[in-house]
This record gives structure tokens, C-alpha cells and sequence, in this order.
């Protein structure tokens, strides 16, 4: 099927669930943005709440003056005027923000701090020129210690001492506090000083956060802050927020489920209704075409895979990209140097993608096919049950079955193995990819390259990036299925029936007499080589009997469904009341007739329902009046329920004849203009159908009665007998007539052990 007749069919069954789409979409979209968040947040309590103790910021908000004035000496002179200039005394800011970082550092007064003024404009500036500073200080500090340390260690070495304080002592990457630091800064030389300066403009960022998260920690102690609490507190604020954004995501999770649920499913019964609906209309000539199992299996497995795209399929087509490229976007942000590793992930993803639609797209194509078949043969074998028994053939049909069934397995088991393979193959690269990545990742952490937890949340990403295209792959892998079960709906719902209504139909002029003349009729069916019908003309006036006997095969019943107008002739004209019935409605002409199959077909119900299909708003007098006529009428009071007995489905708990009277009084019912009789008296008994027709004489007689027969003694009274031979009128007259004149009547006739002679 072509993209442009799945979107035609998404469009017209899409129109009055837009509302669910767009607001499903909405919903979507804000799940993802909070699935994403996710990891980002993780990474802040690994880095900030437990790496740097909570403190979220470089440049802290307050800085002890002696600290200041020990920073600025690492300090390029642009860098020491932009420092001091956003560093002011803290007595000089607003009350509010004085009593805000008092309650933070509750020494800050008595050290008399000096603190950052809020309206910075270039905060990451300063944070950067704080970074070098620290790390250029604690790395000349450290530098001078180690060297004291290994000249402190040699002579004690030559005096035989050995002093373990000062070697854990001076083993610290900074010194313990802050007098210690200024005792030792005046020992440093402009020449250690510049050194240090220079090589703190060279290392990574993240070698020049890890000093400044040690100063920080020094300030925020010396200032009387608790380090511990700071870090909890801090660990609980994202904490919750990142509950607060889980509840979230289910929720948006739970509320795009509904509103796909809600559009799949209403798509999917709207599909149902379209195609029961288009199927109704269908002659025998679609029916034939489809076949009734393929009919079966598209308004029911087709419109169920339909509604499993919509409900969720779809969701994820539009779900998965925003997590692998918004994982992209995001794992880019957190660990740019890493990225480099996806890239051989994707083309293994992509490699899996396309060899797994190779592989499966023909064993999608070809399961609606094995489900047809297997429901032609399930479907055939359960109407032909008793048959089957009967000729001891249970062994064949089983087989039969069997066979049919074990190629649908096979066909499934290869699509289920594929995709169980695929997604165990999916996990092993996650698994593998993690691993690589945690390695890559363990030595830049060492190399002062990244984080702890950016590398958490990359691999988090990496999760997020996989099943964005895990998901894709479902869908993928499901789409083939989707796309030819709405190619046979489509191809179902675009049949045009071989029999329309017009255009500007005509109406019928009241009281309809129901007279119904055929005039050079033919008829052939679709692939025949010739006509089945030849020449048809006669005429079934109003009050009268017309009978239509003939040889099997001779186009009795093809005669009765072009009456009914379940075909139109190939040539000729068939008028009701001198009206062309093809100008006519069909639902408005079958009105006018009350039509017994020549298989009585009764529906699951009660007996009173199944006789009110003639006419819905039928009486107790009308029904007791028809099944009086269809000689039923005893039986049925007979029954505890009388006429709200339960009729099983297809009738199957009344016999032939009765469900053929019941079928009888159902048309009776109607109490139509046209009665039409399609061999309708086969199952009754001679005395039933004597009675029958007499009484059908009486109730019916100003109706056009049309009476299809096998037995010459149910037609014989009839005012007009039409013999037909092989699709042609052989005879057309009266009983004693047709005896006298037609050869063939006069052999039917003979065949039933009638003595023609004295008839003559």
C-alpha cells in the first residue's frame, strides 16, 4: 500500500479524535522533557550535594578579606580590578540580602566579610578568574610544602628520625587551614608565583574546580557553616525535585496513554462500522471476491492491528526521537568528550534496524494470508460438522487444519524469534556499550577530564539514546503489519459494490401495487463465458400467483436475486409499477418485499424479535396473524415462553420445517406488496403445505406472490407457471396448459409420479 492511501485512511478516521492526538502529543513531549531532566539532576547530587559538600557555586557568595587579598596575589592585574570590583563589604548591601547570607554564614559579621554583589552581569567570568586563582595558590603552596617535606625528610633521614605528622602533614594537596597558608604565602617568590599563575591558565577546568571545591569548603568552615548539612540539604532539595518530576512523567505517561488508547480504539471502531457497514452493501459478487473469512479476518485482525499502531506504536514513533535526540543533545552537554562513542552505536542500531525489516517485512505480508486461509477451513469445517462425521472424514479435515495452522505458527514463531533476538541483541550492546563507556570514562575522571556524575548521567543517556531506539525498532518491525492490514481495509472500504442506488433516486407513488414485469432480461456472471439468463420477459401481476419451476441449474434462483436486486441485468429492464427498480433506492425498494430465503435463516434472539425483522413496529395481532398463516402458530403457544422463546443461533434448537414456517411468518410479517418464496415449502410436509397455501391465498390476496418450487403440487393452483430451461423461459402458463404444451413441465411433472392424463 502506498503512504498515500495510510495517510488517506488516518485522515478521515482521524478527524474526530484530533482533540486526543494533539493533547496526547502535548503530553508526550512534556514526558520526555522530564524523562531527560532526569539524569542531569542525578549528576548535580553526585558533583555538587556530595563532590563539593552542596555548595553549587565557584565564586562563593562571601569571602573572607584575607583570603581575598591572598587570591588577588595570583591574580593578573585585569583579573584583580575585575575581582574586587564585584567583591564589596558586606555592610554596603541591601538589608535583605545581608539578613539572606547571615543566616547562611552566621560568622560572616564578626569576620567582616566582604560579599558578591547580587547584580552581577559576569558571574561566569569571575568564576573562571576565582577557579585559576585557587588552583595557581594551592598549587604553589603545595609545591613549597612537598619540596620543605623532602628536605625536612633528608636531614631527619641523615639524624635518624623519622617524623610521620609532618609526612601526613605536608602530603595534603592544600594546607589545613587559612593562617597556615598565610604564614607560608610571604616564603613563595615572585618567580613560584608566576610560575603558577601560568600553569593554572593551562589546566583543564575541571583540575581548577577540584582546588576551588577545597577552598570553598575551607571558607564555608571558616564562616561557621555545617559542611554536612549543607551537602543533606542540598541532596534533599534535588532529590524531591526529582521525585516531583518522576510523578510528573508518570503522569504525563498515564494521560498520553489515555488519550492514544482513547484514539486507537475509536479509530478502531469506527474501521469496524465502515467495514460492516461497506459489507452490507456488497453483492454476492464481493462476497465472492473477499471471500467470507477474509471478510471476517479484515473487520476484526485487521482493525485490532490498526488499533494497536494508534495506541501505542504511533505513540512511540513520536516518543522515541525526542528521546534519542534530546538523549544526544543532552549527553552532549554533560560529556562532550564521550560523544564520540555513540556514533559506532548508531550504525550498529541501524544495521540491526534494516536487517531485521529485510527478514521480517515478507512474513508480515504473507501472516493475513495464513490467517484467511486457516479461517476458510476452521469456518468451513464447523458448518460442515455433521457432514464431515457422517462420511467418517474427521481425520482429513483435522489434518487439513492442522496443516493450516502449523504454517501460520511457523510464520509467527519466525517473527517472534526475530524479534526476541533482536531486543536480547540490543541488550548486549547496551551492556558492552556501558561497560566501554565506564571504562573511557574511569580514566578521564582521573586525568581530571570529567565527573563522576556526568559520567552517570552519560550513561544514563546512553540508556535513554538505546531505548529511544529500541522503540523505534518495534515500531519498525511492526509497521509492515500495520501498513498491509490498513491496505486490505482500504481496499475494502474503496469496493464499489456492483450494485448502486442512484444518483436522484426516484420515489415509489403510493399504494404501491407491487406489480413486477421483467423485460428482455440477461444476466452473466462476472468470469462466465456466456449468459445465464436469456431474454427473461413476464409479468407477476398484483393479486395473483406467479410460480418459477425448472431443472437444477436452470437460473431460478439468479432470477430471484435479480428481483431482489442483489444483481442488476447485463442487459434488459426489471420494473416495479412500471418504475425501472434500478431508479429506485434500495433500501426503499426492498421495503416492498417480504423475502423467505431457501435457507431459513433465523437469528440469536427470541422468536417474537425474529418475526419483527419484517416490520419493527409489528403488534401481538400482526405477529399471531402471520404465524396463524405460516401454519406455526400452535407451536409456538405450545412453548412455556410462547413468543419470547429463545431462538439459538442460526435456529439450531427447532427443526427444518419449523424454522422454514418461522422464516415464512417472518416475511408474512412484513405484510409487503411482493412476497417472494424461494423454494420455501421443500422442508414441509404435503398436508402442512396444502394448509400453508391456502391460508397464504386468503392473507395475501392483494399481494404479488412470487413462489420458486421443486414440487409441481405447491405451484399448481398458480395463476401463472413459468418453466425455465437452461436459463431460458421454456414455458410460461397455467397447470393444465404447461401440460398439454411444454415437454419439460410434463416431465417434472411425470418425474413426481403425476399422471399428466388426468389433468388434461
Amino acid at each position: 500500500m502506498s503512504d498515500s492511501k495510510f495517510f488517506n485512511v488516518v485522515k478521515i478516521y482521524c478527524r474526530k479524535y484530533v482533540i486526543f492526538f494533539v493533547a496526547g502529543i502535548i503530553f508526550l513531549f512534556a514526558q520526555s522533557l522530564a524523562d531527560l531532566s532526569l539524569p542531569s539532576l542525578m549528576s548535580a547530587i553526585v558533583n555538587v550535594g556530595i563532590t563539593q559538600s552542596g555548595i553549587n557555586n565557584q565564586s562563593p557568595p562571601v569571602i573572607l578579606p584575607e583570603v581575598s587579598e591572598m587570591l588577588t596575589k595570583f591574580m593578573t592585574p585585569p583579573d584583580v580590578i575585575k575581582f574586587r570590583a564585584v567583591y564589596v563589604p558586606l555592610n554596603s548591601l541591601p538589608e535583605k540580602s545581608q539578613s539572606k547570607l547571615l543566616t547562611l554564614f552566621p560568622q560572616a559579621a564578626e569576620k567582616q566579610v566582604i560579599a558578591l554583589t547580587p547584580a552581577i552581569q559576569n558571574r561566569n567570568e569571575i568564576n573562571i578568574i576565582y577557579q585559576r586563582a585557587c588552583y595557581a595558590l594551592t598549587n604553589a603552596v603545595t609545591t613549597q610544602a612537598k619540596r620543605n617535606f623532602s628536605s625536612n625528610a633528608v636531614n631527619s633521614a641523615n639524624a635518624g628520625i623519622i617524623d610521620k605528622d609532618s609526612n601526613s602533614k605536608y602530603s595534603q594537596s592544600v594546607l589545613p587551614n587559612i593562617d597556615e597558608l598565610q604564614k607560608a604565602l610571604p616564603n613563595l617568590s615572585a618567580a613560584e608565583i608566576g610560575n603558577a599563575v601560568t600553569i593554572a591558565d593551562k589546566v583543564p577546568e575541571l583540575t581548577t574546580m577540584a582546588a576551588t571545591a577545597q577552598w570553598n569548603r575551607l571558607i564555608y568552615q571558616e564562616l561557621g557553616v555545617d559542611l554536612a548539612w549543607l551537602s543533606i540539604s542540598y541532596i534533599i532539595r534535588i532529590g524531591a525535585l526529582m521525585i516531583f518530576i518522576g510523578v510528573l512523567s508518570i503522569s504525563c505517561a498515564f494521560v498520553t496513554a489515555f488519550c492514544f488508547s482513547q484514539m486507537g480504539s475509536g479509530i478502531a471502531a469506527d474501521l469496524r462500522n465502515a467495514a460492516m457497514t461497506k459489507t452490507m452493501s456488497f453483492t454476492n459478487v464481493e462476497i465472492d471476491q473477499f471471500t467470507p473469512s477474509g471478510l471476517l479476518t479484515r473487520i476484526t485482525s485487521d482493525t485490532t492491528n490498526v488499533q494497536n499502531f494508534f495506541a501505542g506504536d504511533l505513540r512511540n514513533i513520536f516518543y522515541a526521537p525526542v528521546l534519542a535526540i534530546g538523549g544526544l543533545v543532552f549527553s552532549y552537554h554533560v560529556a562532550p568528550s564521550l560523544c564520540w562513542t555513540i556514533y559506532p552505536l548508531f550504525g550498529l542500531l541501524a544495521v540491526i534496524m534494516i536487517t531485521m525489516l529485510i527478514i521480517l517485512s515478507p512474513r508480515f505480508k504473507l501472516a493475513p494470508k495464513l490467517i484467511d486461509k486457516m479461517n476458510h477451513i476452521c469456518r468451513e469445517n464447523l458448518n460442515g460438522v455433521m457432514v464431515i462425521r457422517a462420511f467418517g472424514n474427521e481425520t482429513f479435515h483435522s489434518k487439513r487444519f492442522q496443516d493450516a495452522n502449523l504454517l501460520l505458527t511457523q510464520n509467527n514463531l519466525v517473527l517472534l524469534r526475530m524479534q526476541a533476538l533482536s531486543l536480547s541483541i540490543l541488550m548486549l550492546l547496551m551492556n558492552l556499550f556501558t561497560v566501554g563507556i565506564t571504562w573511557i570514562g574511569a580514566e578521564k575522571i582521573v586525568q581530571f577530564q570529567m565527573q563522576i556524575g556526568d559520567l552517570l548521567a552519560f550513561i544514563q543517556y546512553i540508556f535513554l539514546i538505546i531505548g529511544g531506539f529500541v522503540l523505534t525498532t518495534l515500531c519498525l518491525v511492526n509497521l509492515p503489519s500495520v501498513l498491509i492490514s490498513v491496505s486490505r481495509l482500504s481496499e475494502l472500504l474503496k469496493t464499489v459494490p456492483a450494485v448502486q442506488d442512484p444518483i436522484q433516486p426516484v420515489t415509489l407513488k403510493k399504494p404501491v401495487r407491487g406489480e413486477i414485469r421483467f423485460e428482455n432480461v440477461c444476466f452473466r456472471y462476472g468470469n462466465a463465458d456466456e449468459d445465464t439468463l436469456h431474454d427473461i420477459t413476464f409479468t407477476a401481476k398484483s393479486g395473483q400467483t406467479t410460480a418459477i419451476i425448472g431443472a437444477t441449474g436452470s437460473g431460478k434462483t439468479t432470477l430471484v436475486n435479480l428481483l431482489l436486486r442483489f444483481y442488476d441485468p447485463t442487459s434488459g429492464t426489471i420494473f416495479l409499477d412500471e418504475t425501472d427498480i434500478r431508479q429506485l433506492k434500495q433500501f426503499d425498494f426492498r421495503r416492498q418485499i417480504g423475502y423467505v430465503p431457501q435457507q431459513s435463516k433465523l437469528f440469536s434472539g427470541t422468536i417474537e424479535e425474529n418475526l419483527r425483522w419484517g416490520k419493527t413496529d409489528a403488534d401481538i395481532d400482526v405477529l399471531n396473524s402471520a404465524a396463524e398463516t405460516a401454519q406455526i402458530r400452535d407451536f409456538i403457544e405450545h412453548l412455556p415462553d410462547g413468543f419470547k422463546s429463545i431462538v439459538s443461533q442460526s435456529g439450531s434448537n427447532f427443526s427444518g420445517g419449523q424454522r422454514q414456517r418461522l422464516a415464512i411468518a417472518r416475511a408474512l410479517t412484513s405484510q409487503s406488496p411482493i412476497y417472494i418464496f424461494d423454494d420455501s415449502f421443500s422442508a414441509l410436509d404435503y398436508l402442512t403445505d396444502a394448509k400453508l397455501r391456502k391460508s397464504l391465498v386468503s392473507y395475501a390476496k392483494d399481494a404479488t406472490l412470487i413462489i420458486v418450487a421443486q414440487r409441481i403440487s405447491t405451484i399448481r393452483n398458480a395463476e401463472q407457471i413459468i418453466v425455465l430451461d437452461k436459463g431460458k423461459i421454456a414455458g410460461c402458463g397455467v397447470h393444465g396448459e404447461l401440460l398439454r404444451h411444454c415437454l419439460i413441465y410434463r416431465e417434472i411433472a411425470e418425474s413426481q409420479n403425476m399422471e399428466s392424463e388426468n389433468n388434461l
